[in-house]
C-alpha cells in the first residue's frame, strides 16, 4: 500500500459531523488517501489521478512483509502471517461531533 502507517495503535479521521477512531493496542497498518483503491489501479501517471471527494480508510490488522522467493530470498520468518488461523479484535469508534 502506499502511504501505510505501520505500528499504529489509535488512529483518528473526522469530518466536521464525525469521528472515526480504530484502536489495537499491539498495533496495526493504516493508510488515508484522497484517491479511491480503483484509481490508483486504473491510472499510469500520478498526475492523472481524480480525487474522490472524501477520504478512503484502509486498515490492515495485520501485513506481511515484502518477499516471497519467487525472485529473492524467501520472506523470514518473523514477519510472515501465520496462516490459516489468524485472530485479533480492532475497536472502531464512531463519535458525533454535535
Amino acid at each position: 500500500e502506499n502511504g501505510s502507517h505501520f505500528g499504529c495503535t489509535k488512529m483518528s479521521v473526522m469530518s466536521k459531523d464525525v469521528s472515526l477512531s480504530f484502536i489495537q493496542p499491539d498495533g496495526f497498518s493504516f493508510n488515508a488517501s484522497e484517491y479511491t483503491q480503483e484509481e490508483l489501479i486504473a491510472k499510469n501517471h500520478n498526475f492523472e489521478l481524480e480525487k474522490c471527494g472524501c477520504t478512503v480508510v484502509c486498515v490492515d490488522f495485520q501485513m506481511a512483509g515484502v518477499g516471497s522467493n519467487s525472485c529473492g530470498p524467501e520472506l523470514a520468518q518473523d514477519y510472515r502471517i501465520k496462516l490459516p488461523n489468524i485472530s485479533g479484535t480492532i475497536s472502531i469508534l464512531p463519535k458525533s461531533l454535535h
